[in-house]
């Protein structure tokens, strides 16, 4: 690569601002280490970029122990950067079973060499939605917040070094070197497959419940905030009533952006807190509007 300095993309997925922060942190991290860094949310489908960079990073939350389904779906419309090379890493906040491993072995069936992973942990917002807001758990975010940080920062020494050590070999021009020997597949997690196999049926059955049990009650002023904002575009604001379609990927935005907190899941999330990122400053309408 020379003297150009290397350039990455991080693409990612936010439901509730955990995994926006990651990535927003993470840029900051590589730009400082002299690593042009850009970031883009996934769902703007922006893919087309991607082949103008050396290193594409891919961030997601972990949803039942794996990486979204619409992001999965998407996959084969991702175009590859410069070296075919792609870094993952997730957030979560219970525990991130075998997400990385699938998708990084998702990845490379669609052609990408997997090069690296981390995981963050973060606080559970789909739980929090159901807290009282003086709940105890919700000042113990702080320190998952802080364990967080340290994360991230490995996460940056961990691509400055792939970035110095691999990227320059997978380069097109290269010669003599096998990508299989840099790929990087996570371990498999032997206990988290029996815990997958039983806790995923059991979130899929929570799942359809839950989507089914969205809706705006009195206090909501059609805004539409909601509407903007929603990735799967499952939601309709009228002059009569907010609608909530059947596309949801249950990313639990919408409840936790409302302004007037109108939009609840049965009546469990009536009163109960609201979780605008790990600084109460995620704005997904600021950033789809840039």
């Amino acid at each position: 690569m020379g003297h150009t300095p290397a350039s990455v993309l991080i693409l990612y997925f936010s439901g509730t601002g955990n995994t926006h922060f990651a990535a927003k942190k993470l840029s900051e991290h590589l730009n400082k280490h002299g690593i042009r860094c850009d970031i883009a949310p996934f769902e703007l489908g922006k893919f087309d970029t991607i082949k103008n960079y050396d290193l594409l990073i891919l961030g997601f939350p972990v949803y039942a122990y794996s990486m979204p389904e619409f992001m999965k779906n998407s996959i084969n419309k991702l175009q590859k950067p410069k070296t075919g090379a792609v870094y993952i890493f997730s957030t979560y906040a219970l525990h991130p079973g075998n997400a990385l491993r699938k998708s990084a072995k998702l990845l490379k069936n669609s052609g990408f060499i997997p090069i690296g992973y981390g995981k963050v942990k973060m606080p559970g917002s789909d739980g929090m939605l159901f807290l009282k807001k003086e709940s105890p758990y919700i000042k113990k975010s702080k320190k998952i917040i802080s364990s967080g940080f340290n994360s991230i920062e490995k996460i940056a020494i961990d691509i400055k070094e792939i970035v110095k050590e691999k990227l320059p070999n997978l380069h097109r021009g290269s010669s003599g070197i096998n990508s299989n020997e840099l790929e990087i597949i996570p371990p498999i997690s032997l206990p988290s497959i029996f815990i997958e196999a039983l806790i995923i049926p059991i979130f899929k059955i929570i799942e359809r419940k839950a989507k089914k049990r969205f809706y705006a009650d009195e206090k909501c002023n059609r805004c539409g905030i909601c509407e903007k904002i929603c990735p799967s575009k499952n939601i309709t604001v009228t002059k009569e009533k907010v609608i909530f379609d059947g596309r949801c990927y249950l990313c639990l935005r919408c409840i936790h952006q409302c302004p007037q907190e109108a939009i609840q899941i049965g009546k469990a999330t009536v009163g109960k807190y609201r979780y605008r990122g790990p600084f109460q400053d995620f704005n997904p309408l600021k950033i789809l509007s840039n």
